[in-house]
């Protein structure tokens, strides 16, 4: 017998193992009912609604309202991304649907609660003002780009984790994330409008190192039960399309926040709207033409994942971009990348990277940032976006074209940074806590989580 069998330690080490689908769920409960009580609590002392928000014009304020009434449909439209939307597009793995949406549905839940608590508290530590968080709209808005960062990061881990350790990520990611916000915007200036570093580099970056330290040890032997079959991919194309359509939305949102995301004078939220519109169409072309030609017929992998590529690769350039065949240019280069590694990188990886969030989030948002940073360095006084102004008038700090350059660079760096440690630190967690997690003949299926039905694909 084992020596570790035979002493304290073996039993620790048992126990650490994984458990019974009971066991877990009945964890999970717990873990989490404690944690929502502890969430209530927190919102009981720490929060409270503005005393001055209405969302109806009065006569000694006619403005009253303004915000509210501009952002609640861009609101709308980002909640379906990122509800229904990323959820859908989850789903074609062909036994593991339920937990793709469901799952995705708990963790979006838990990262908007913890999220307004994590900005308060580092907007009340960088600007040492300790008072209740005021809870007005921007919060609420906000909360969904964490929420899209999360999300990303789930998809690159489906099938491998429990609910437990997906929820416990969230959390983790969502103090993390808004400290990178509130770093990469207030304290840098960054220019990343609809978040090509702060969201999908930061969120691919995270799954990808959270799957690398933690791979599931016999994964690949399980890669069986992770192929799609036609009804799934169906559900996953409702999910693209939905992304695909509200993308500009995401892309522009923030302008009217005015809060240092994008350039700070004007309202940019046309540009914004149409450039993110002609890059995912750049991306879709591109993808249904080179798919073509790798395989002579259309693939519905790529057409599920690298069509909205140009969505991604647009976010940090919606409101910089000055010409539309620009636009267009860069959504087409995002769907070749996509595509192509796609093609040569992802059955590599898809042990670590279920979904390839590194081919549709992590790499295109590293070109997004880094030609953000092309189109910022080469403005000058006769080529901006917005007329008649300076270079120094619209760049942040008053900065020259090239110290602001150098800046959407340094984010696209602290963005990465956070997120590697942050990925490496949930990976450890997800390997310690092995008894919150599917058995091993159970990865990539449903059947430890939810309850199958008497049709179901995982009941046995």
């Amino acid at each position: 017998m084992c020596i570790r069998d035979r002493s304290t330690w073996g039993f620790i080490y048992k126990s650490t193992q994984m458990a019974s689908p009971r066991v877990n769920q009945v964890f999970f409960a717990a873990a989490f009912a404690f944690i929502e009580l502890t969430i209530i609590f927190l919102y009981g002392f720490c929060s409270l609604y503005p005393s001055n928000v209405t969302i109806n014009p009065t006569p000694a304020n006619p403005a009253a309202g303004g915000v509210f009434s501009l952002m609640y449909p861009f609101y709308m439209d980002i909640h379906v991304m990122v509800f229904i939307g990323f959820a859908f597009l989850l789903a074609y793995i062909r036994s593991c649907g339920w937990t793709a949406v469901g799952v995705n549905f708990i963790a979006a839940v838990i990262t908007v609660q913890v999220y307004i608590l994590f900005r308060g508290f580092w907007l009340a530590s960088f600007t040492g003002i300790w008072t209740k968080i005021p809870l007005d709209f921007t919060y609420i808005l906000t909360a969904d780009y964490a929420v899209m960062a999360v999300i990303i990061t789930w998809g690159a881990l489906v099938g491998r984790l429990g609910p437990t350790q997906t929820l416990l990520i969230a959390i983790l990611e969502a103090f993390i994330y808004s400290l990178n916000e509130r770093i990469c915007y207030d304290q840098v200036s960054g220019m990343d409008l609809g978040g090509s570093a702060t969201v999908f580099l930061f969120g691919g970056t995270w799954g990808l190192f959270a799957g690398l330290v933690n791979p599931r040890q016999g994964a690949k032997g399980h890669e069986g039960n992770a192929p799609s079959n036609y009804y799934s991919n169906l559900f996953a194309l409702l999910g693209t399309l939905f992304l695909w359509v509200f993308f500009p939305s995401f892309n522009s949102a923030r302008v009217a926040l005015d809060l240092r995301y994008g350039l700070p004078f004007g309202n940019q939220s046309h540009r914004a709207v149409i450039n993110t519109l002609l890059s995912l169409t750049g991306s879709c072309l591109a993808t249904y033409v080179f798919t073509v030609l790798k395989n002579t017929k259309f693939e519905i992998e790529h057409i599920l994942k690298a069509t909205i590529a140009g969505g991604v690769i647009m976010a940090a350039n919606a409101d910089l971009c000055m010409y539309p065949y620009s636009a267009i240019l860069v959504g087409c280069w995002g769907g070749f990348i996509s595509v192509l590694l796609f093609t040569f990188l992802h059955e590599k990886i898809k042990h670590i990277d279920t979904f390839g969030v590194t081919h549709l989030f992590l790499v295109p948002g590293f070109w997004g940032i880094c030609i953000s940073a092309i189109y910022v360095g080469g403005y000058t006084d006769s080529k901006l976006p917005i007329q008649p102004l300076t270079v120094e008038q619209i760049m942040p700090l008053g900065r020259t074209a090239n110290a602001q350059a150098g800046t959407q660079i340094a984010i696209m760096g602290i963005s990465f940074g956070f997120a590697l440690l942050g990925g490496l630190i949930s990976g450890l967690i997800t390997k310690i806590c092995r008894c919150i997690e599917p058995s091993q003949d159970a990865l990539y299926e449903d059947r430890d989580i939810f309850v199958p039905s008497r049709d179901s694909i995982t009941a046995k």
